[in-house]
């Protein structure tokens, strides 16, 4: 397992009641953002597989994903920006794999866009290889679509 440095932060599941502030956190990095019924909605599925990065007084971090059968999805990951480049990111994918893998799954997927380099090195280091592409997958406003980057790791089960 990589070595991060450690920041005071707790990894804890979310639960529907934590919808709007994973809403927020998300609003700040993410545009078209989810809304907290979005959350919500996500979170009411046996499926799903919330987690948020807590510095004690408020949320820093998120990841949303889903497990069903032997895979695993990572949906959106995200720190606030303040808190970026502390380990936080890594933490949260290092525990979503190895919950995943205590529900079952075998394989972990994401898509990233290909323009996005800081955390395709993210995820290259936590293990996860390129297995595919999805060609103009992510429309910008302003900018031409950005292909999206299929990834996968095999889990430690």
């Amino acid at each position: 397992m990589p070595s991060h440095p450690r920041v005071d932060i707790a990894i804890i599941e979310a639960g529907v009641v934590d919808a709007e502030r994973l809403a927020t956190i998300h609003r700040d990095l993410f545009s078209p953002p989810w809304s907290s019924d979005d959350f919500a909605g996500l979170l009411k599925q046996s499926s799903t597989l919330g987690l948020i990065a807590s510095n004690r007084r408020e949320p820093v971090g998120l990841l949303m994903g889903r497990v069903v059968a032997d895979e695993a999805e990572i949906l959106t990951l995200g720190v606030s920006r303040p808190w970026q480049r502390l380990g936080i990111a890594a933490r949260l994918v290092e525990t979503f794999v190895r919950r995943a893998a205590e529900r079952g799954a075998t394989q972990v997927f994401l898509e990233v866009a290909a323009d996005n380099f800081a955390a395709q090195q993210l995820y290259l280091a936590e293990g996860f290889r390129e297995v595919g592409r999805r060609p103009g997958y992510y429309q910008r406003d302003s900018a031409p679509a950005v292909d999206a980057l299929i990834m996968s790791k095999t889990t430690d089960r």
